[in-house]
């Protein structure tokens, strides 16, 4: 989920008319199974004393930490900073041309 919104997900939306120009799953780009990194669970057995009956989220919290450590990575490797998601190849090859020029 956090790395379609990182780099993937974007919702386009025709300027003089408002309507979203994307707006079924032919056209909104997700990722597949072929795209996203093997992960290995770990489970975490205490109790939280805040949460009903002692329970823990483990859906959302996540989501928010691919994004940013994407923009991180790229950064990284190239020298270009993104403040904007999705960060898809023709954003990079637009920074890219940027730093160079």
């Amino acid at each position: 989920m956090g790395i379609g919104f990182g780099m993937l997900e974007r919702q386009y939306i025709d300027s003089p008319s408002g309507i979203c120009v994307n707006a079924n799953m032919v056209d909104f780009k997700i990722p597949s199974i072929l795209d996203v990194p093997m992960v290995e669970p770990i489970i975490v057995e205490p109790d939280d004393p805040v949460g009903p009956f002692g329970a823990k989220g483990c859906g959302e919290p996540p989501y928010g930490v691919p994004a940013p450590a994407i923009a991180n990575a790229i950064y990284n490797a190239i020298g270009v900073r993104f403040t904007e998601i999705p960060i898809n190849i023709r954003s990079v090859l637009d920074g890219m041309k940027k730093t160079q020029g």
